[in-house]
């Protein structure tokens, strides 16, 4: 295998793997939806399902609504008497755009408040419900409800010092009698992906995650997923309300519901319980809005007595380290798995994530410039890392390029004798102290390394409206002159600068390389279709990645540059 075969075959199989692990989890949002969205009127649900229908209440049966605030240092939410659960969250520590005086992030779950219950014969995300302050510390709150006269409902809502809520559900039999609570299904809020987020391959996820002690966790927001087993092939309807079929008796733990860079966890203490998925669909049969719940069986409650029912509820941001300190597996929202092709990898590619997580924000914590000064310490120090296999296996492919001649002059002599010409191959191998895969090993081990940065960079909400240089957000492309420069494989119609930089450093990184390892005509014939093609190929793929990652890719093509400059001026004769 000669150096461009060699060279092809790497990239190939490189892009080939990120493609993959890419485009099944590709979901565009169409520009117009926002958090807020207004296209949807209100939900009302049936015994079976919700429905999509416009509020026919007459006026005078209107009860007005009542909400109270509660507050810490990092969130606000709001919980309001219409539904009992929570129709807003705040996140103080995020904002809402990338603009220097944008306000707070705020989710907005009008639409589907988060905690409402559904599917419920006795309580509906419609119902109006007592609400009272407890106590002065604007942290917890009272709902109540008498059902019918045999049930009484009570719900204490409490907002920790962090992200956390915690809930307890009292259902109390008033009568002499036993009664039945019937099924029920408590929802996490509707989301949708915030304003801002980029339209970008692998970047705009919307999603549904549980976690169960037997399938550990499950991601459903992938279109495959979502299209393939919660949408009929035949007729798909635009929205659902239902369970993956292997997922309708299995017990999980909590469920999830997320977008790119923000996630609502409903987690029933010590009560495992079945999920469902909420999810609407556009025209174009993309996600648009989605919701998770968990479904609780009918029980019954013996006179005068209570069944009590206790949740976490997570709002808050897919951060990895916040998540992790609860202990309870919410980190794996973050998805430092990966499914799918790459799954078998995971016992491997997980660590690796979740150490160049680690290494990335302690360098944003030492080093002054930010996370932009970060990602190029980080590819200074990963390539240093690597320096010796990428020596070694440079130097094996240049004594491959060497030995191309003999090769050639076997393969003419024994054409008509494989055997023959196997054996004398290795023999030439042999005298020559040349491994034929002894340049590409070293190139495969650090695949695992751009797959896992890729996985971070992707979706780090610490990245998120980062700036460096002229690059607004990070975790997005630059998106300069958005909607006025047509170029065909962007989506956003928009200049990405550092992309080109990238392709154009390839370039410069192969002439250099050809110039010290290309032997024959055919060689270099060869060499000059790579100089060309391959960086056309990566700048199809990278354009529309996150500026993070390309910037990764670029210095690591600036320092191989360096590197290969420095060495052909040190072997350069006197």
């Amino acid at each position: 295998m000669n150096k461009s075969d060699f060279f092809i075959l790497i990239i190939l199989v490189l892009l080939m793997g990120v493609w993959i692990y890419v485009n099944p989890r590709y979901i565009s949002p169409p520009n117009e939806i926002i958090q807020n969205e207004k296209s949807i009127s209100e939900i009302t649900e049936t015994n079976d399902s919700f429905e999509l229908k416009k509020s026919n209440l007459i006026e005078k049966d209107k009860i007005p609504e009542k909400n109270i605030t509660l507050k810490n240092d990092n969130i606000e939410i709001v919980v309001s008497s219409k539904g009992g659960g929570i129709s807003s969250s705040t996140l103080y520590n995020y904002k809402s755009n990338d603009t220097q005086n944008s306000s707070s992030l705020s989710l907005d779950f009008k639409n589907l408040p988060a905690l409402s219950y559904g599917d419920n014969s006795i309580l509906s995300r419609d119902t109006d419900f007592n609400i009272d302050n407890i106590g002065f510390n604007s942290k917890k709150v009272i709902i109540t409800k008498k059902i019918n006269d045999f049930i009484s409902f009570e719900r204490i809502i409490t907002l920790g010092d962090d992200y956390l809520v915690s809930v307890q559900d009292k259902f109390t039999n008033i009568s002499d009698n036993l009664q039945e609570l019937p099924n029920r299904t408590i929802h996490n809020g509707f989301m949708s992906n915030p304003e801002n987020t980029h339209k970008m391959i692998g970047e705009s996820i919307l999603g549904v995650d549980s976690y169960s002690l037997n399938e550990g966790i499950e991601y459903w927001g992938k279109p495959n997923n979502i299209n393939k087993k919660l949408f009929p092939k035949k007729n798909p309807p635009n929205f659902i309300n239902t369970a993956p079929k292997d997922m309708e008796n299995e017990l999980v733990e909590w469920v999830s519901t997320k977008n790119k860079f923000f996630v609502q966890i409903l987690h029933p203490i010590e009560c495992p319980t079945t999920m469902r998925i909420l999810c609407y669909r556009n025209n174009d049969k993309e996600p648009t809005s989605i919701s998770s719940g968990l479904n609780f069986k009918t029980s019954n409650i013996k006179p005068k007595e209570s069944i009590y029912y206790n949740y976490n509820y997570y709002v808050g941001p897919r951060d990895y380290y916040i998540l992790k300190k609860y202990d309870q597996y919410y980190e794996k929202t973050r998805e430092f798995e990966t499914t799918g092709f790459w799954s078998g990898w995971n016992i491997i590619m997980e660590p690796i994530r979740i150490g160049l997580n680690w290494s990335l924000i302690q360098l944003n914590k030492v080093i002054p410039g930010g996370y932009g000064i970060a990602i190029i310490l980080l590819t200074i120090f990963i390539r240093i890392l690597f320096h010796p296999l990428h020596k070694k296996s440079t130097d094996s492919m240049k004594r491959m390029q060497e030995i191309q001649p003999e090769i050639k002059s076997l393969q003419q002599k024994y054409q008509k004798d494989p055997k023959r010409l196997q054996q004398e191959t290795m023999i030439l191998y042999k005298n020559k102290k040349v491994n034929p895969m002894g340049g590409c090993l070293p190139m495969f081990i650090q695949i695992p390394i751009f797959i896992a940065l890729y996985t971070i960079l992707r979706g780090a909400i610490e990245l998120r409206f980062v700036d460096f240089l002229w690059i607004n957000d990070l975790s997005g492309p630059e998106n300069l002159f958005a909607g006025k420069i047509p170029i065909p494989f962007n989506s956003n119609d928009a200049l990405n600068i550092l992309p080109i930089l990238m392709a154009a450093s390839m370039i410069f990184q192969q002439k250099m390389t050809s110039a010290a390892t290309a032997i024959t005509p055919e060689q270099k014939q060869q060499q000059k279709m790579m100089m060309v093609m391959m960086p056309l190929m990566m700048l199809f793929f990278f354009y529309d990645m996150p500026s993070g990652l390309v910037l990764y890719w670029t210095v690591s093509n600036l320092l191989m540059i360096g590197m290969t400059g420095f060495k052909n001026l040190k072997n350069k004769p006197a």
